[in-house]
């Protein structure tokens, strides 16, 4: 299933599976509800976003990549 195919609160549900930390928790939750989850996905899907962070944003075994999205944010432009 894609991440088109699902609502935001599916999608953050999915990138939740074995994360235990409940800031990151309600982060993921947070985006996942928001405009029907249009952070994540486009955080997914956004090539250009992903070559600015070097990396994948969001991979589907590892979650999100908060490391990457922080220093995206730091970045200039």
């Amino acid at each position: 299933m894609s991440v088109n195919d699902m609502t935001g609160t599916e999608l953050a549900a999915k990138l939740l599976q074995g994360v235990g930390h409940e800031h990151v928790r309600a982060a993921t939750r947070l985006l996942g509800s928001h405009r029907g989850g249009f952070w994540l996905r486009r955080f997914a899907e956004d090539e250009e976003l992903a070559q600015m962070a070097d990396r994948l944003l969001i991979d589907a075994t590892d979650g999100i990549d908060w490391e990457a999205l922080t220093r995206l944010m730091r970045t200039p432009g």
